[in-house]
Order: C-alpha cells, then structure tokens, then sequence
C-alpha cells in the first residue's frame, strides 16, 4: 500500500503517497541518529519542520521523498506520514 502523506497543520491536505522508506534508507539511520526518531512504514509519523529540513538536507540525490521534503519546506509546514 505504502504511505500517505499529509500536511502536519491541517491533516485533511493529502499530498501524495510514497510505496517505501528503501531510497532513503542510509539517510533514515543518520536522522535517528541525530534526533532520536524514526519513520514507521506501518504507523503514523509526525515530522515538523525543522525535521524536514533536516532529511532534506541529507537527501544527496533527487527523489520522490525528496520532492515531498522540498513541498513542506516551501509551504513552512512539518508532515504527517500515515503508514499501513
């Protein structure tokens, strides 16, 4: 199924969906690293948002979570990943 994904200040905004966490795997293990956090494929996640900015910057190559990160950051709000 994968994940959905919300705006953080107003969960009725859908942006889109994302199947998997596997593009951003080795960035996923330095986020947690550094804040303690982590996403769930299979639970609800919320990111604010200078925990976006954070996985955006991390992000080296262009990707599908990447364009998510970049939407949050342009609309200043966090994420709301809901998982299966």
């Amino acid at each position: 199924m994968g994940m959905d994904i919300y705006k953080l200040g107003d969960k009725n905004q859908y942006l889109g969906s994302i199947d998997s966490l596997t593009s951003i795997e080795g960035v996923l293990e330095v986020f947690t690293s550094k804040t303690g956090l982590t996403i769930d494929e299979y639970g609800n996640t919320r990111l604010h948002l200078d925990h976006v900015k954070l996985l955006c910057a991390l992000v080296a190559s262009p990707n599908e979570w990447k364009t998510m990160f970049e939407k949050a950051i342009k609309d200043q709000d966090g994420l709301w990943i809901v998982g299966d």
